[in-house]
C-alpha cells in the first residue's frame, strides 16, 4: 500500500523526521598430593561430571550462537509493528530489529507532549533526542501499526538508491530510516486527540546520518 492508494481511504498523514546519534575467564585450579602408598590424590576440586554427548553437542551450539537476547513483544496497540518494519528490511536483505520498552517509553513520553501541547500534530523534538524518530499523524482508525509502516514505505519511490538522497522537493527520511542497517531495536508510542492520532517511533542507533547510506 503507498500514499496514493491510502489517500484514496480518506488517510491524511503528515509526518516530521530530524535525523540524529571481556568476558573473563576463571578458572580455579586443584592442589595435587599423594597417599602413603604412592596413589595421586587431588584435592580442592570436584570429580568432572560426565556430560551426555547430545548435551554437550547443543551446548557447544548455544555457546556459538553467543549470549541469548530476550525478545520483548508489543504492547497493544502496537502488535505487528515490529514484523511490519521487518518484512521491509527483509525485502532488501537487510538484518530484523527487536523491539524495544525503553525505546517505547521514549516515544510515548513525546506522544503524550503532542497529543497534550500540539492538538496531535506531527512535530519532532527540537532538543535532547538521541534515537531516530518517524512520526506519523492521521484519522485514529486507520493508523494502525501496518498502514503507518506502509505509508513511510511509501517514499521508496522517492529514494534514489545510487546517490542515497531524496528526489528534489520530497521527504524520504521516514523510509530511510526504516531501512538503517545499523539500527537495532524500535519502539512506538501514540497520542490521540479525538478522531486523530499522532504515532512516534524511535530507532536505536539513530538512522539518517548525514554521508552515510543506510
Amino acid at each position: 500500500m503507498n500514499l496514493k492508494r491510502l489517500s484514496t481511504l480518506g488517510l491524511l498523514a503528515t509526518f516530521l523526521f530530524q535525523g540524529g546519534c571481556a568476558l573473563v575467564s576463571h578458572e580455579s585450579g586443584a592442589s595435587r598430593s599423594t597417599t602413603k602408598d604412592g596413589t595421586p590424590l587431588i584435592t580442592g576440586k570436584k570429580p568432572t561430571r560426565q556430560v551426555a554427548p547430545n548435551v554437550l553437542r547443543r551446548n557447544q551450539v548455544m555457546a556459538a550462537k553467543g549470549p541469548r537476547v530476550r525478545r520483548h513483544q508489543e504492547p497493544a496497540p502496537f502488535t505487528g509493528m515490529t514484523s511490519a518494519h521487518n518484512k521491509v528490511r527483509a525485502g532488501l536483505g537487510i538484518a530484523p530489529i527487536r523491539w524495544s520498552p525503553r525505546l517505547a517509553g521514549y516515544a510515548q513520553a513525546w506522544a503524550n507532549i503532542l497529543q497534550t501541547q500540539y492538538a496531535c500534530r506531527a512535530h519532532n523534538r527540537q532538543k535532547g533526542r538521541i534515537y531516530g524518530e518517524n512520526i506519523a499523524a492521521g484519522p485514529k482508525a486507520l493508523l494502525t501499526p501496518a498502514n503507518v509502516v506502509n505509508l513511510w514505505q511509501g517514499e521508496q519511490a522517492d529514494y534514489d538508491l545510487a546517490t542515497g538522497n531524496c528526489t528534489r522537493g520530497k521527504n524520504c527520511k521516514h523510509y530511510t530510516q526504516m531501512i538503517w542497517r545499523d539500527t537495532l531495536a524500535v519502539g512506538c508510542g501514540v497520542g490521540q486527540c479525538g478522531d486523530t492520532a499522532v504515532w512516534v517511533c524511535n530507532y536505536n542507533p539513530a538512522g539518517n546520518i548525514e554521508g552515510e547510506l543506510p
